[in-house]
């Protein structure tokens, strides 16, 4: 019986004074320039939707407890609210290994998948603006859907079919 205990105790202190992370994983960064601003960053699927990369390319580096910010100026312009928000988060930074392909064959594909919970949290949201964090300490590949509503209207503005 004592030995079950002592057993009990060692492992006990043991779990307690182990540490959930082995090295800077946990210590996060906000990435401080809004990604879509420049050219490259980002593209329209349509008149109403934007990815931040395409599913065959690379995805954002999305280590953990990363926030990305995110501006979408068309979006702000027209005051445009999102209807839908949609992350998805990979292990691999290519998912479909294609981008990856070389004289030697292509690296098997990665799984990926919505991300939600801690892993994929979406805030700051307003027209054209939004940021994502990785609130875990696992690090994976982000890749963002933005869904917009039609232009809103302003409040002030009259009904030009009133008369």
């Amino acid at each position: 019986m004592r030995k079950g205990v002592a057993v009990g105790v060692v492992i006990t202190v043991g779990l307690a004074t182990t540490p959930g992370c082995f090295g800077h994983e946990c210590d996060g960064d906000v990435m401080a320039v809004p990604y879509g601003e420049a050219p490259a960053e980002g593209d329209f699927l349509d008149d109403a939707t934007w990815e931040s990369s395409p599913l065959q390319s690379f995805w954002l580096d999305f280590p953990g407890r990363r926030t990305w910010k995110f501006h979408i100026p068309k979006f702000e312009r027209e005051n445009r609210p999102f209807l839908t928000m949609t992350g998805y988060v990979s292990a691999g930074r290519s998912p479909d290994g294609v981008t990856e392909c070389d004289f030697q064959g292509c690296p098997p594909a990665d799984n990926w998948t919505n991300g939600t919970g801690n892993l994929l949290e979406f805030s700051q949201v307003s027209p054209g603006r939004f940021q994502v964090t990785n609130d875990t300490c696992s690090p994976f590949y982000l890749r963002v859907v933005m869904r917009a509503g039609p232009p809103s209207v302003d409040a002030g503005a009259g009904d030009a079919s009133s008369e």
